[in-house]
């Protein structure tokens, strides 16, 4: 039966044509089904039956069309009347006796090392094994798992991008979302793709093939030379060894993320390439790595058993390791946990951002209730302690004396005259355990303001203390592309004590604001908090938000053909840093502790050429975002991770720490209309709602920033979005005089009701033009 059914039906004794027509004999019907289950129980007949032209190549890394092959077979094996019940039961079969033969065979070869090792001869790792049919098995593992995750994914119904979309928010949110969708086509399709992720024996081969992955050993243990020799085939591609893992993350991460999407002919539905649009470069999120990712959630749902500590090598530990591999994670230190044993925050990638987001702050507030409760427990001890007083033998209570130990808040007083100032005096070296407390802030209360900090005040006070510092003039940060508008960091050459502790210092503002929960108006490219997770910058697209520019550039030199690039770019091997009133220019191959300028007696850096040319970009990005501000980066570093762990940043990825630093700058009208809530006797359909809506529509999007700082103290929403933003209208009685004012630790706006749209226009656009100050905030 080799061939019986795949690439070689035309070569095959049976092809579509004869099952079809065979479908409704009695005397071809038995025979095919029962040739179905040999070939998908028996590892031999399944790896023989799907060989397509690059397997017999050898070229098994490159097989994207075969493993699209392979869909699109086990799909229309599944349309054939009385098939689709005898198709995962016999994959089952076969996965047994594939994990079963991989063990024996680790077994095997952990016996041979060590009898090897024992009689002083060449280990089984430096020199090619013999061949023979543990040898096979070993190579044909690959070919085996694509089979069995093509038959997995192609069990899953083909479905629109919405209904894929619906189908990861129920897993991942564990919640029903039949009642959100009104379409009934919809709420069908949705319902069949879950109910095929519900299938028990998929989940069962499943689960033998996670075995598979996580306790095989490697794919090959041999060095490149053994490839030369005819019908092996090249798994290791310039790699000494490659897991059974690394080969599949390789396979699926460069063939397995092209996107799929559904058509639909003459046979139905089924699933297709369908490659991103020249015109909008859009990709789609469905693609079979995205399913194949999918059952691995499925199946940790269904078999983690709820603890926190996870064992490695069980089933539940397995599964999240391969799923980590896919997300490439921090690895998380946690010296409490064995070394057998993971805690379930160590894989954050499986909890949504919302979740993370709170998983983040909960430890920061942890450690502020900590920090809060310890200076409740120090004021009573004081106040029932007397200290006596060895010269006159009074007795004296002294709790006023220790009041900054046990106040339960850490309280600053700022003028707006002098913010920076006042905010370096009262912060700058104060004692780690009062910065851990909760943050009070009073601003303006020389200039006559009676603003009570109920989370507005200390909003505004970081949002003009950050603005201030971001001012030229204290040459700490600069603009580095005039199209982005994002803000980096100065170059300080040479250096001083004191420019050091301005940075330390203005990572301090940051750390506070952030432990606080609050946003910041900063706008930092993504390497800036790539650098703070700890990640080393080496490629062009890791800076293309920040500097467009200079990365098409570098890309272009790197992927220039047509000739020696040192014709054409006349580019030498050094970083340029221009300051107004001088340039520095470094060569980037010197060594040394420190970075210091060419002078004139140094020798001329080298070319960039065809050769030296990808070391060249490596370099040149780790100097733009790495040695060219390191000591000013570490400077601020201290001050940051003065009240944020580093452990923290764990949860996040680099463009999500951005959003929670920074927030969300995009503020859509209607989705802030969706949000609003009223209040005081206003509806959504009184007059004065519609009309404030209607002026809202026109408003411009720096208007429309202003409207939401003038009632929130923030012009950005929040890191988690807008469905987490306090914003109600509330009525403040009738007239023309009033003018609209804000409660903004609440997210209310006081609106009066006006007697005309124009008055209300008039009004309201006063109001944010020109607030400054509290009442209560």
């Amino acid at each position: 039966m080799k061939n019986f059914f795949g690439w070689t039906l035309v070569d095959g004794t049976v092809t579509e044509a004869a099952l079809d027509a065979g479908s409704g004999s009695t005397s071809i019907l038995p025979f095919a089904r029962q040739s179905i289950v040999y070939v998908l129980s028996d590892l031999k007949a399944l790896s023989s039956s799907f060989i397509h032209e690059v397997h017999r190549r050898g070229d098994l890394l490159n097989i994207a069309d075969s493993f699209n092959d392979m869909v699109q077979s086990f799909s229309w094996l599944q349309k054939l009347e009385g098939y689709p019940p005898i198709i995962l039961p016999s994959l089952l079969q076969a996965a047994d006796t594939f994990y079963a033969s991989l063990l024996a065979m680790e077994d095997t070869e952990r016996l041979l090392g060590e009898i090897r090792r024992s009689a002083m001869q060449p280990s089984i790792d430096d020199q090619p094994p013999e061949r023979g049919h543990k040898l096979k098995i070993k190579i044909e593992a690959p070919h085996i798992v694509d089979i069995i995750l093509a038959a997995l994914v192609a069990t899953i119904p083909p479905c629109t991008e919405q209904v894929w979309l619906l189908v990861r928010d129920c897993h991942r949110k564990g919640v029903r979302v039949q009642n959100q969708v009104k379409d009934l086509t919809v709420i069908r399709s949705l319902q069949s793709v879950l109910d095929a992720f519900e299938n028990d024996t998929a989940l069962e081969i499943l689960a033998k093939l996670v075995n598979v992955l996580s306790n095989g050993a490697s794919v090959i243990r041999w060095t490149d030379k053994a490839t030369s020799e005819d019908d092996v085939p090249d798994f290791t591609t310039g790699v000494k060894r490659r897991h059974l893992i690394d080969w599949l993350l390789h396979r699926l991460c460069t063939t397995g993320v092209r996107p799929i999407a559904y058509s639909k002919n003459t046979s139905g539905l089924h699933w297709r390439y369908d490659l991103p649009s020249a015109e909008t470069d859009e990709v789609s999120s469905l693609s079979y790595t995205s399913i194949i990712v999918e059952w691995l959630m499925v199946l940790l749902m269904k078999r983690w058993d709820g603890k926190t500590y996870i064992e490695v090598s069980s089933l539940t530990g397995n599964a999240l390791e391969i799923l980590q591999r896919f997300y490439i994670p921090t690895e998380w230190p946690n010296p409490m946990a064995l070394s057998s044993q993971k805690h379930v925050l160590q894989y954050p990638f499986i909890l949504d951002l919302r979740c993370r987001v709170s998983c983040f702050r909960a430890m920061n507030y942890s450690k502020m209730n900590k920090a809060y409760g310890a200076s409740i427990a120090a004021s009573r001890l004081l106040a029932q302690t007397t200290f006596r007083d060895t010269l006159t033998g009074r007795s004296e209570n002294r709790s006023q004396e220790l009041g900054k130990i046990i106040k339960s808040y850490f309280v600053i007083d700022i003028s707006r005259q002098s913010i920076l100032v006042d905010a370096y005096k009262q912060l700058w070296r104060r004692p780690k355990r009062e910065l851990m407390k909760p943050l009070k802030v009073r601003m303006g209360m020389e200039e006559g303001e009676e603003g009570v900090d109920h989370g507005g005040v200390q909003q505004e006070f970081f949002r003009i203390a950050v603005e201030e510092a971001l001012k030229p003039r204290y040459g700490l940060f600069t603009v580095i592309d005039e199209q982005t508008k994002m803000n980096w960091l100065c170059f300080g050459y040479p250096y001083s004590r004191a420019f050091l502790d301005q940075w330390e210092f203005v990572g301090l503002l940051f750390s506070l604001a952030v432990y606080n929960g609050l946003t910041i108006p900063v706008n930092f490219p993504l390497a800036f908090y790539l650098k703070l997770q700890g990640r080393k910058l080496s490629c062009p697209e890791e800076i293309q938000d920040g500097w467009p520019a200079l990365a098409k550039g570098l890309r272009s030199l790197l992927d220039w053909s047509d000739g020696d690039v040192a014709d054409v770019f006349h580019r030498t091997y050094e970083y340029v840093i221009e300051m107004p009133e001088k340039k520095f220019n470094f060569d980037m191959l010197a060594k040394g502790p420190t970075i210091r300028p060419i002078t004139d007696g140094d020798p001329s850096p080298c070319m960039v050429t065809n050769e030296n040319r990808a070391q060249y970009v490596e370099d040149y990005i780790f100097w733009l975002t790495g040695m060219s501000i390191n000591i000013e980066f570490v400077a601020f570093s201290r001050g940051f991770f003065t009240c944020i762990s580093p452990q923290s940043l764990i949860f996040l990825t680099a463009k999500e720490l951005k959003q929670l630093v920074e927030g969300t700058q995009d503020v859509a009208v209607e989705d802030l209309r969706k949000t609003a809530q009223y209040d005081g006797g206003y509806t959504t359909t009184h007059q004065t709602i519609q009309d404030f809506w209607r002026i809202v529509d026109d408003f411009s999007p720096d208007q429309i920033k202003s409207l939401l700082e003038f009632v929130t103290a923030s012009d950005r929403l929040p890191a988690t979005g807008i469905d987490n933003l306090s914003f109600s209208i509330q009525k403040n009685g009738e007239g023309d005089e009033r003018l609209p004012t804000s409660m903004t630790c609440y997210g209310r706006l006081l609106l009066p009701e006006y007697t005309s749209r124009a008055v209300l226009r008039e009004k309201l656009c006063l109001a944010i033009e020109n607030s400054k100050g509290f009442g209560v905030a």
